[in-house]
């Protein structure tokens, strides 16, 4: 049976890590959506988000920190991250940066992984407080339409019934999904638009190449490069 909490119940936090700790999956409130999250050392809830979502198998899973050191224990950053960082999170930035620890069942063979850190002040105190990785992506069903996911109610009606305990907030700030910029290319990718403006990455990173007008091929060109 599903427990739902409320995220302004002070034991919300620890409820959610003891979860997580061993084994379950939980539906959290971020900046701009629910996101459907599990513990990297358990591979059998990450196989579960995969079957709620009927999500590709194809498709990696993100990483949530809570400190921005965290980056250099599952990825290896380049050189300017830390100030990159600084900047934009917590917030709705993904950076892909190359693997270093994930394993495979998180980033599906990919040689890179996607890892940000929420804004969402319950969110970011899990992922904090908590003694390993958050994986996770958004809590809809992989192909639904991407402005329902922070609807509560919607997010309940798709997937309430298939995960372990989901935690209701009101946090969303940003209708748009998250922007993801892949860090390991040259120049870096500006893969997907979102709330804050590509110019403000521009100024720590020079010019972006944009792919966010032709997804598939980034998709294509990340296929490719698996390890």
């Amino acid at each position: 049976m599903t427990t739902i909490l409320e995220g302004s119940f002070s034991q919300t936090p620890q409820t959610v890590i003891r979860c997580l700790n061993e084994g379950g999956i939980a539906i959290l409130p971020s900046h701009g959506n629910y996101v459907i999250t599990a513990s990297a050392h358990h591979p059998q809830a990450i196989e579960r988000i995969y079957a709620v979502k009927k999500r590709d198998r194809s498709q990696a899973l993100g990483v949530c920190i809570g400190r921005i050191h965290d980056a250099w224990k599952y990825g290896n950053p380049p050189a300017n991250f830390k100030k990159l960082a600084e900047r934009f999170w917590p917030g709705p930035t993904i950076f892909i940066i190359a693997n270093r620890s994930l394993p495979e069942y998180v980033t599906a063979g990919l040689k890179t992984i996607a890892i940000t850190m929420p804004e969402t002040p319950l969110f970011l105190d899990i992922a904090w407080e908590a003694d390993f990785p958050l994986v996770g992506t958004s809590a809809n069903l992989s192909g639904s339409i991407p402005t329902g996911i922070n609807n509560f109610s919607l997010v309940i009606e798709q997937l309430g019934a298939a995960v372990d305990l989901v935690v209701h907030d009101n946090s969303a700030r940003y209708s748009d999904p998250n922007v993801i910029i892949d860090l390991t290319l040259n120049p870096p990718v500006l893969v997907r638009p979102g709330p804050v403006a590509k110019s403000a990455y521009e100024q720590f990173l020079g010019p972006l190449s944009d792919l966010s007008s032709d997804y598939t091929a980034y998709l294509d060109h990340q296929r490719h490069t698996r390890s």
